[in-house]
């Protein structure tokens, strides 16, 4: 029992230290009209993916039907650019903002699909898509699965219960 106060204060931690890059964001009109502005000029691009990225982000609590359709156009000029970083961001707004508004199987698809492609391109991010398991399992009341992602998460970084003293 208290190894599992320690890794779940870990993970509190760490969520608050870490940068979850499917996160909302706040910002301010201005900054959202700029960003829309630039999108319907820009080449397709990388610069373009982020800018769509970031835009999924900031409606994520807003309006996360937007937040769902930035997230998609990302994703897919990501695959056509083959930019798997965007693709990995993509998929993980993609997937917290599913989850937050109870599209489970969306969220579950875009989890399943970002953690094979960071395992290949960015394994750091993998412990982003672990922990978006997590909160998967958790809705499903499978503990026994959550435990076992949160525990993934926690020995991806290399931690262990004698380290994290």
């Amino acid at each position: 029992m208290k190894q599992l106060v320690y890794i779940l204060s870990f993970f509190l931690l760490n969520g608050i230290y870490q940068k979850a890059r499917s996160q909302p964001l706040a910002s301010d009109q201005k900054t959202v009209d700029s960003l829309i502005n630039y999108l319907s000029t820009s080449l397709p691009d990388t610069n373009k993916v982020k800018n769509l990225i970031t835009l999924a982000r900031l409606f994520t609590t807003t309006k996360p039907n937007l937040s769902i359709k930035y997230a998609k156009e990302g994703l897919t000029l990501s695959e056509k650019l083959n930019y798997p970083y965007g693709s990995i961001n993509s998929l993980l707004s993609l997937a917290f903002t599913s989850a937050i508004t109870g599209k489970w199987q969306e969220a579950t698809q875009s989890t399943y699909k970002g953690l094979s492609i960071s395992e290949l391109y960015n394994p750091v991010q993998a412990i982003n898509f672990y922990n978006m398991f997590a909160l998967i399992s958790e809705n499903q009341k499978n503990t026994r699965k959550r435990l076992d992602w949160l525990l993934k998460s926690y020995h991806h970084l290399g931690l262990s219960y004698k380290n994290a003293k």
